[in-house]
């Protein structure tokens, strides 16, 4: 994904959420409500490339979550309990530039730069 994302939506069984920087939730919030949450654009390699970055980052066993990105529309998995600095991990392990993460209070942009390029 070139461009940050500016607004994420997850499928939840009870209904869908749409997360923006720095406002409340739109929709069935139940399920985020308390916890956070990481939108990961799945790309060319999809779902097992994000279950791969899972793993080496130690993020535990972690349920992923069907998403859309926008601007771009572009397929997400969105996943439920890490901290920023294991969502930031994960999105450097994918390639990212940025992902929107829900800390449980409000939705953030986070720059996911690599080591040798912070």
């Amino acid at each position: 994904m070139t461009r940050p994302p500016l607004r994420v939506t997850v499928s939840f069984p009870e209904g869908t959420v749409t997360l923006l920087p720095r406002r409340a939730p739109v929709g069935h919030s139940d399920p985020i409500r308390g916890t956070s949450l990481a939108a990961y654009p799945l790309g060319e390699s999809g779902v097992d490339a994000v279950r791969a970055a899972l793993a080496a980052a130690d993020a535990g066993a972690s349920t992923l979550h069907p998403a859309v990105v926008e601007p771009d529309q572009q397929p997400a998995a969105a996943v439920l309990g890490l901290t920023e600095q294991q969502a930031v991990v994960v999105g450097v392990a994918l390639g990212l530039r940025a992902i929107l993460f829900w800390d449980g209070r409000r939705g953030s942009i986070l720059a996911c730069a690599p080591a040798d390029q912070t």
